[in-house]
């Protein structure tokens, strides 16, 4: 997952190509992509591929690696083009540490919390 600032759109026949700048990689996937690389997004104009509605615009951008030819694809099952919103970070981060907490096998919802807050001083005497 990446924030990208898309610079340009360049139709060639089928392919649609859209290049832009990474200003910040959320996720890293198979493909070495740093903070500044340019990048092309390759999708087919034949599919309901995501699609950009302006340029020179920051976007969330998910999509299908090709490790082989070090591209990047957008396709209509796999692709997410959607306009940049700084309260996906937040999310994002939230959201990842529930995925370690549930790979790790902790149950860290509301109610666990609460039960934890409510007896916080379990096993201390007060009063002698």
């Amino acid at each position: 997952m990446l924030k990208v600032r898309i610079t340009s759109s360049v139709t060639q026949g089928r392919e649609r190509v859209l290049s832009g700048r990474i200003h910040r990689v959320l996720e890293k996937g198979f493909i070495d992509l740093k903070k500044g690389d340019t990048i092309s997004l390759h999708s087919n104009t034949t599919c309901n591929c995501p699609q950009v509605n302006r340029l020179d615009m920051d976007y969330l951008v998910a999509g299908h690696e090709d490790v082989r030819q070090s591209r990047l694809y957008l396709f209509s099952t796999n692709g997410v083009v959607e306009a940049w919103e700084r309260a996906w970070v937040g999310k994002f981060r939230k959201w990842e540490k529930r995925l370690e907490a549930k790979r790790l096998g902790r149950n860290n919802n509301r109610k666990n919390r609460k039960r934890r807050r409510k007896g916080a001083v379990h096993g201390f005497r007060l009063w002698p």
